[in-house]
């Protein structure tokens, strides 16, 4: 719209301009003739002027200059602003202290406590015995061993203080006072070292008349308060002699003995016994039974005579070793 209102614009004042041109050469042309008619003296003489053929002024459009549109100009693009990345400031680590670690004491674990296992009894056994009539003497065959225990069994005609002693100077015990036969006649007592000292050992006997004495050596019994129980009967049985004992230790030795000075007969080992000596000059006899475990036991002698006097029987009981 804008270029075709200035293009008519130009085109109105071209023609205005044409036609004031024109009317200015008519004045002019009709003033020159006048003038002339005035000059000559004539002035009847009308001079017919022939009009000049008016060039008609041809109106040759100049063109006008194309108005170029004068583009729009196109925005320059707003240079994008590329921000430069400001490098993260790297923190640079605070050094934080380092603690110094505690020592954590090391808790020591708590042991749980082992059973201790209950110890394998030792086994009881008789090393050696002596046995001597008339006497008041027993010497061993062999040395005897530390450690291990002596048994005396002494048997004698009518009552008396019996002392002991032995040349390797142990320490002795009565087992308890002597035991008579239901006659009065015969008597037996017993005595014991525990924890001996060892070597060669002859056992000497006083104060009794009509003596025999018999040692016996044994392994493996307690070597301190050795002595668990007693017991003795002078009442015999149609078949036999027999006495009772209650054992504590779970593994004791019972030693039985045996005493008769008027009637000499033939004995039998009690159940559970082993008779390992019998004399039948002076008849004395001794059994054993090894490794008992506790409770109510029966120690005895048996015989098959129906004729019986004086008999005696002692039974003693000892705790084996740990």
């Amino acid at each position: 719209m804008f270029v075709e209102s200035s293009r008519l614009r130009n085109s109105r004042i071209r023609i205005s301009l044409c036609a004031l041109t024109s009317l200015l050469l008519v004045g002019f042309s009709s003033c020159q003739f006048g003038s002339q008619t005035s000059g000559n003296g004539s002035s009847s003489a009308k001079a017919t002027s022939t009009p000049t053929e008016m060039a008609t002024a041809t109106s040759t459009d100049t063109p006008m200059p194309t108005a170029t549109s004068t583009p729009t100009p196109t925005d320059t693009p707003t240079p994008t602003h590329t921000p430069t990345s400001t490098p993260t400031a790297t923190n640079t680590p605070t050094n934080t202290p380092t603690n110094t670690p505690t020592n954590t004491p090391t808790r020591t674990p708590t042991n749980t406590p082992t059973s201790t296992p209950t110890p394998t009894p030792q086994t009881i056994a008789r090393v050696q015995y002596v046995y001597n009539y008339p006497a008041n003497t027993a010497t061993f065959s062999s040395d005897t061993t530390a450690g291990n225990l002596i048994l005396v069994f002494v048997s004698y005609a009518y009552s008396d203080t019996v002392t002991i002693w032995d040349s390797s100077n142990n320490t002795w015990n009565s087992v308890g006072p002597d035991v008579e036969g239901d006659d009065t006649t015969t008597f037996i007592q017993a005595f014991y070292a525990m924890n001996i000292v060892g070597g060669p050992d002859t056992i000497t006997v006083t104060n009794a008349t009509d003596i025999g004495v018999t040692a016996i050596e044994y392994s493996g019994l307690a070597t301190a308060d050795a002595l668990d129980t007693s017991s003795s009967n002078n009442t015999p049985g149609m078949t036999g002699i027999s006495t009772s004992l209650t054992t504590t230790g779970s593994n004791d030795l019972i030693v039985v003995g045996y005493a008769n000075e008027l009637v000499r007969y033939l004995l039998g080992p009690g159940n559970n016994y082993t008779m390992f000596n019998q004399d039948l000059n002076h008849y004395d006899s001794q059994e054993e039974w090894l490794n008992v475990p506790a409770g109510v036991k029966t120690a005895d002698f048996t015989w098959d005579s129906l004729s019986h006097e004086d008999d005696v029987i002692l039974a003693i009981a000892f705790k084996g070793g740990p």
